[in-house]
């Protein structure tokens, strides 16, 4: 893949400099050009920071549609019922092809300890520098109140630099592996994770939905739907749309897929 140690910081900062992005570590709400990101994180103060600052969860192809040439899905995320035209559609297409940018300095981890939404697979592809992903499997009462919409979110545990990450979890044990440019890390439904940068980094990630986790993604689709409208769950031109309507598309569709 082309993009593997080609798309490092200096791709970035030097291609999109002027580009503005949203920084973790700021105050909220706070956007930032690429060229002075990568020039904070690369400042000798950066390595004092709390929390240092870190580009996380960008739409890589919405950002940077011309990147999609240089870039394959990757087999671990196939078949992804996600791409399927009826969920595309009702999503808004942003679903479709799922890939995350996360761009961070020696030192940067992920804000909190979380599971990936809906119940969905994740991956991960490390394209330059390394990282440690940090994984706790899903105890089954955690994974149960995942997957019926009523685990509180509204105040995780803010992961610093202080973090002891090996005991963060009260008796599970703490799995660890760190990412090598063109290593790919595949992430089941469910799995608590976090991460940290040893170096300067440049990860995508995305999420995808198979026969595996579908019916637990429609568990929590369908119960968040309950507490929420639909058009804020997938997009507000759908706001008139209801659930059952949706996953009465979809059903016929994944039976067709899993023939």
């Amino acid at each position: 893949m082309p993009a593997v140690n080609a798309w490092d910081l200096d791709f970035f900062a030097g291609r999109y400099s002027e580009h503005r992005v949203p920084i973790d570590g700021l105050r909220s709400g706070v956007h930032q050009s690429l060229g002075d990101y990568v020039a904070r994180i690369r400042s000798p103060d950066a390595a004092s920071e709390e929390c240092a600052p870190y580009m996380r969860n960008l739409m890589l192809f919405e950002s940077f549609p011309e990147l999609r040439a240089d870039f394959e899905m990757p087999w671990l995320a196939e078949p992804n019922w996600l791409q399927s035209k009826v969920l595309g559609d009702f999503s808004g297409g942003s679903w479709r092809y799922w890939v995350e940018l996360f761009l961070s300095g020696a030192g940067t981890r992920f804000p909190f300890v979380h599971t990936d939404p809906y119940c969905t697979h994740a991956w991960s592809l490390q394209l330059s520098g390394s990282k440690r992903f940090w994984l706790w499997p899903p105890v089954e009462s955690q994974l149960e109140r995942l997957c019926d919409g009523s685990l509180p979110r509204e105040n995780p545990t803010l992961i610093t630099r202080d973090t002891r990450l090996e005991d963060f979890v009260p008796g599970v044990l703490a799995r660890s592996v760190v990412l090598h440019p063109g290593e790919m890390l595949f992430l089941p439904a469910g799995w608590w994770h976090t991460t940290e940068t040893h170096e300067e980094s440049v990860t995508l990630g995305g999420n995808f939905v198979e026969a595996s986790n579908w019916k637990d993604f429609e568990r929590l689709y369908q119960a968040r739907n309950r507490a929420h409208s639909f058009g804020q769950i997938v997009n507000r031109r759908l706001a008139s749309v209801a659930a059952p309507m949706f996953f009465r598309y979809v059903d016929p569709l994944r039976k067709r897929m899993h023939r």
